[in-house]
């Protein structure tokens, strides 16, 4: 008889348990928790990716089980310290929020490599212009009466004499495209191919757009109907860029930078900031800069969006591939800016010489080329950023 009352008092208290512990197993599976501070809510999640992958996570300074790229699951909702680490690489930290029931997106981290520049062309480069696809260089060496133009392969390296006439120090190079160099000496324009052979430019009759002066009034036109797309203040204006609906202007006299929808008939200047480069992120973001600024426009929210203001100037910005990172230089650092804001924006020395004259990126956002000097060395160095 006890006995059967012990297994009846065993049975039912496994019936409370379960009746108990099964709502409490499903809640906490849902992500629901209990805390002094909070009560009753609801978890949240973290997803983390980077490049380089198979970074180590760390959450409030608690390194996380798994490595990049991972979901962070279950995690109570208020501001997280992440940080990222990885062997030979720089490492990344945000104070991020997480909220009930949402994920949090850490996924366009680039680990920068904890790395110095590399020589890898010793020559004194000036008048420089970079291809296209940022494997070739085009540069000038102006010698005692001489001026000698050289195209550098930077794969290699190896640099080969394309040209040599007498000594001109505002000769302009720029590149047509990934094989054929424009070198204008004297307003005497030639072409010439990697191969050092000289080719009789031709007319270029690509262009869709021209600017015209009519009465004191800068026109902008469309070359195949003779139609006036937009009307400009004063100024000396130039096409640098002509892609789909969108065409980009430079004022030289006034140093403004003007973006045109040619589409719109009724209100085509879009933007016209003083600024003295301007270049495309992606197809519909844009990248300008004036001499102590970088800013973003984006043509379809009609919205510019400062990124960052120094008292330095700022030389040469431009965008990695992946568009979620801008590099600048200054006199003599080279730095990276995310153009994620959250908990701010992240800017990185990237590279430290004596003198910073101009960079590039390589079209796959892997390395970065430097022209400087570091106090012992001038010439083109090779910086790479990450490793895979």
């Amino acid at each position: 008889m006890r006995n059967l009352q012990v297994r009846r008092a065993i049975f039912y208290g496994f019936i409370i348990v379960f009746f108990v512990s099964a709502p409490t197993i499903v809640l906490f599976t849902a992500g629901i928790r209990w805390s002094f501070d909070q009560g009753i809510t609801r978890t949240g999640t973290i997803f983390v990716a980077s490049v380089p992958k198979s970074a180590d996570i760390f959450l409030n300074d608690d390194r996380y089980e798994d490595t990049t790229p991972t979901v962070v699951k279950r995690q109570q909702p208020g501001t997280w310290d992440v940080r990222l680490e990885l062997e030979d690489h720089l490492p990344w930290q945000k104070n991020l929020p997480v909220a009930e029931g949402t994920t949090t997106f850490i996924d366009n981290v680039i680990l920068f490599l904890d790395t110095e520049p590399e020589l890898l062309i010793a020559e004194g480069m000036q008048n420089v212009d970079w291809s296209p696809d940022r494997r070739s260089i085009a540069w000038a060496d102006h010698q005692e009466g001489w001026t000698e133009i050289w195209i550098s392969d930077i794969e290699r390296p190896a640099s080969s004499l394309v040209s040599r006439f007498t000594l001109n120090k505002d000769v302009e190079l720029q590149w047509i495209d990934d094989d054929l160099l424009s070198v204008t000496n004297d307003d005497v324009e030639t072409m010439v191919s990697k191969s050092g052979t000289t080719i009789d430019p031709e007319s270029d009759n690509s262009a869709q757009t021209e600017i015209k002066i009519v009465d004191s009034v800068v026109h902008v036109i469309d070359s195949s109907t003779e139609d006036t797309i937009a009307r400009l203040p004063f100024g000396a204006y130039a096409v640098v860029d002509e892609r789909g609906p969108y065409i980009i202007v430079e004022d030289t006299l006034n140093n403004h930078i003007g973006l045109i929808n040619r589409n719109d008939r009724n209100e085509p200047l879009l933007l016209l900031e003083d600024a003295t480069s301007a270049e495309w992120i992606r197809e519909d973001v844009l990248l300008f800069a004036s001499p102590f600024s970088i800013s973003i426009y984006e043509p379809s929210k009609h919205e510019t969006t400062l990124i960052t203001r120094i008292s330095t100037e700022i030389r040469d910005p431009q965008w990695h591939p992946d568009g979620g990172y801008i590099f600048y230089a200054t006199g003599s650092d080279l730095h990276v800016i995310e153009l994620d804001d959250r908990d701010s924006r992240r800017d990185t020395v990237l590279a430290e010489l004596n003198d910073i004259s101009n960079f590039a990126v390589d079209e796959r956002g892997r390395t970065l080329y430097i022209i400087g000097d570091d106090g012992i060395d001038q010439g083109l160095f090779r910086r790479p950023l990450y490793k895979r």
